[in-house]
């Protein structure tokens, strides 16, 4: 009798250590599943010619994604001028030359990017975008910095300076995603400086954007339990715009604190 309630209990044991591990493997598997995900579907795509033509196109596009995004309404709001650099190498990542009738694309998705900082005005900011640039493919090669030293020489700065530019990831493979760390933006805290890697998921590369204009309005990273919000795909813990991870770009939240230090950044404007 004694032995058969010693099995069971031992069973359990078992059975609850054997539940834990595979509770806990489910979260990076589960990030490791979403973030692949991301840059999936890419047929029809990265195949532009860059012909004459195709400059012309995206000049043209330039103009028009311009004209779209500029907004003079009235209001009370705080107001920065901003400035979007766009890679000249968008274009060829996100059009298609089997469909005539999707050869802007890539404008469409900056668009949709931008809306990202629609999440700031319920805090009485308003972003006035000012122009659309250009950043030449060979400054996007040389990385982040680089861009950053590009936006920052022109004349007529902006307040707010955001690139965007292909997500790298683009050109890899599967198992070369899996070997390589996911960023997806970068922006320098509490100055006006940030970038994007836009990828073909908009909800994506709209949390992107806020959360660097985040950081650029002086917000760090929000501080969490790594190991729960890493290992845990069903953490119940804070989060919020601020978060890291894959799995919350669908959450805009700003905490009390958080709500403070971008009042207090109102002053830069």
């Amino acid at each position: 009798m004694k032995r058969e309630v010693v099995d069971r209990i031992c069973k359990g044991i078992g059975y609850t250590l054997l539940g834990s591990f595979l509770y806990v493997c489910s979260g990076p598997c589960y990030a490791m599943y979403k973030s692949m995900n991301i840059s999936s579907n890419m047929e029809g795509q990265n195949n532009r010619e860059k012909t004459e033509e195709y400059y012309e196109e995206f000049e043209k596009e330039r103009k028009s994604l311009e004209q779209r995004l500029r907004t003079d309404n009235d209001n009370e709001e705080t107001i920065v001028e901003t400035d979007i650099y766009v890679s000249e190498s968008l274009k060829y990542f996100f059009d298609d030359k089997d469909n005539l009738n999707d050869n802007d694309d890539w404008a469409r998705k900056v668009e949709k990017a931008v809306s990202g900082l629609d999440a700031f005005e319920d805090y009485g900011y308003d972003f006035r975008v000012r122009y659309v640039r250009v950043i030449p493919e060979s400054i996007e090669k040389m990385g982040f910095k680089h861009i950053t030293y590009y936006m920052a020489g022109r004349e007529d700065t902006a307040e707010f300076n955001i690139s965007l530019v292909p997500n790298p990831l683009q050109k890899y493979s599967f198992w070369e995603r899996i070997q390589t760390d996911m960023v997806f933006g970068m922006a320098y805290v509490g100055h006006g400086y940030g970038m994007v890697y836009l990828d073909n998921n908009d909800s994506l590369n709209r949390h992107t954007l806020a959360h660097e204009a985040g950081h650029m309005l002086n917000l760090i990273h929000r501080e969490e339990n790594a190991f729960l919000t890493w290992f845990d795909p069903f953490y119940f813990g804070e989060r919020g715009l601020m978060s890291q991870g894959n799995l919350n770009y669908s959450d805009y939240t700003l905490n009390e604190t958080e709500i403070a230090i971008i009042g207090e950044s109102k002053k830069r404007f």
